[in-house]
């Protein structure tokens, strides 16, 4: 992972705050905290993305899946009892 500084970080916070596209969001977050855009480009081609209902799942890093407001609570539970996500040891999954 390459080396960032707040500032870099405040700067991409800002820009996550700013989107308004969902499809993104869960790539911004792991832009914001040094991962390169040539990573990202591939993750959004499929490569290295784990996950198997359109959502986004990095092994050892992230899994991230799209809701409606009223079924978020019920997404983050299937998330978080859903044992292939926990096979990758995202961070939520530990």
């Amino acid at each position: 992972m390459a080396s960032i500084n707040y500032k870099e970080i405040e700067q991409k916070l800002q820009k996550l705050k700013d989107n308004t596209n969902t499809d993104e969001i869960g790539y911004l977050i792991i832009s914001t905290f040094g991962i390169s855009d040539t990573y990202i480009r591939r993750y959004k081609t499929g490569k290295g993305n784990k996950a198997c209902d359109g959502g986004i799942l990095f092994k050892k890093s992230l899994a991230y899946q799209v809701a409606p407001t009223l079924q978020m609570t019920e997404t983050l539970e299937s998330m978080k009892f859903d044992e292939y996500i926990a096979r990758q040891k995202t961070a939520y999954s530990r």
